[in-house]
């Protein structure tokens, strides 16, 4: 089941005990991939400026994406084409 399905199903019965256990291992997932993968500049950045500045995290995410994008272009051209 998507995750949106889930999610509006919990969001509708919080009390609906599958619909939690789904969303909740939805965030479990989510939580190992970010374990096992390095962290981009991008993400770095913004959890700084977030935890420094009280920044929102989802719109630093919007300021700092093309500035990090700009950065790493030289070190990984064939990435920054796509």
């Amino acid at each position: 089941m998507p995750f949106i399905q889930v999610y509006l199903q919990f969001y509708y019965d919080q009390n609906d005990t599958e619909a939690r256990s789904k969303a909740l291992y939805g965030c479990w997932l989510a939580g190992t991939v970010l374990r096992s993968v390095g962290m981009s500049l991008h993400h770095k950045l913004c959890h700084v400026l977030g935890g420094s500045y009280n920044l929102p995290h989802a719109d630093s995410h919007s300021v700092i994406l093309l500035y990090a994008l700009w950065y790493n272009a030289a070190y990984a051209p064939d990435g920054s084409k796509q």
